[in-house]
């Protein structure tokens, strides 16, 4: 995983490429915001009925679904932080560029689909959880 990957023949990402996935990303993580906020400001309170209960319970995210969304937002911030750095793109094991269509499809990706794949396997090697593994991932 570490030094250079030889002839990977991959170029960075044009800046024109780059903005449009800053947009879907600052999107994104405007409606997560929204949703983390409505959740947090409806998880207060006692229910008046019984109807009123259940809409809770049907709109109130699982402990679970939380803690995704949340770690989605902080890979969506770092990702922006290392858009601003000029950082965006380049693989954190490798150095080398990460592909458009890995960047277009995961653009909070931080390594290269070899490199992720090497990554993956260590960790479950050592016996982490694809949850953990997912933390790992978006905390790198």
């Amino acid at each position: 995983m570490s030094g250079k990957r030889g002839g990977s023949g991959k170029k960075k990402l044009p800046k024109k490429q780059i903005r449009a996935i800053q947009g879907k990303l600052e999107e994104r993580k405007a409606k997560l915001v929204k949703i983390l906020r409505l959740e947090v400001g409806s998880s207060g309170g006692e229910p008046e009925s019984i109807d009123n209960c259940q809409k809770e319970l049907q709109v109130s995210l699982s402990l679970r679904d939380r803690e995704r969304l949340a770690m989605e937002l902080q890979a969506i911030e770092a990702a922006l932080k290392r858009i601003n750095s000029q950082n965006f793109g380049i693989c954190h094991d490798c150095q080398e560029p990460i592909s458009q269509a890995r960047l277009e499809s995961l653009p909070t990706a931080i390594r290269c689909i070899e490199c992720q794949g090497e990554f993956e396997e260590k960790a479950r090697k050592k016996g982490f959880s694809y949850d953990r593994i997912a933390v790992l991932k978006a905390g790198s």
